[in-house]
């Protein structure tokens, strides 16, 4: 599989990418990336993760119990040309329109981020960058096309360990800024 989908079209968000390329370019360091997009990924949220990442982070007791009770009997139905069905339980995914929502996602997607670190990734000042995250979206980024591979198996590893997948068809190409282009396969 190889990977490049960029959906930080605009505005703020394109700032720390765009950021991190300058610093690197600055100094003459190549940088490998790959855009990672992830298949509906608000959706595909297992809760039970969720709670353990929480309580991972420090969140517990009544603060803990609070978000899981927007959570506990959740449901839902299917509305098809004007005909709704019953309700259903709903087990997993967060809920669409909540403030909350973005926030746990963040939180989830850091705990994925943080145990696929490695060696690699882009020096940037004191710092050594593997990662960028902006909502469901995901930068990858090494130092040579090696190590942006080992980069990718180790994220798509713990993806998939806390119920996530990599969307294939958004996510295609690699990008490199060095002298050419590069490739990143994803086995499995």
């Amino acid at each position: 599989m190889r990977f490049s989908s960029w959906s930080w079209n605009s505005g703020p968000a394109l700032y720390p990418p765009c950021r991190v390329l300058e610093g690197l370019w600055e100094f003459a360091q190549p940088v490998h990336m790959c855009f990672v997009d992830l298949e509906k990924a608000f959706d595909r949220v297992p809760r039970g993760i969720l709670w353990g990442v929480l309580r991972e982070y420090g969140v517990r007791g009544p603060l803990l119990r609070a978000v899981r009770s927007l959570y506990d009997r959740s449901r839902s139905l299917v509305r098809i040309a004007g005909s709704k069905s019953d309700l259903f339980p709903v087990h997993v995914g967060l809920r669409q329109g909540c403030p909350l929502s973005p926030v746990l996602f963040i939180i989830f997607m850091d705990r994925i981020s943080r145990r696929s670190q490695g060696p690699e990734g882009v020096r940037f000042g004191n710092h050594r960058i593997s990662s960028l995250l902006f909502a469901d979206d995901v930068v990858l980024l090494a130092s040579s096309s090696q190590d942006l591979q080992h980069v990718l198996e180790r994220f798509a590893a713990e993806c998939e360990a806390a119920g996530m997948r990599i969307s294939t068809s958004k996510s295609s190409e690699a990008m490199v800024l060095e002298s050419g282009k590069g490739w990143c396969a994803l086995s499995g």
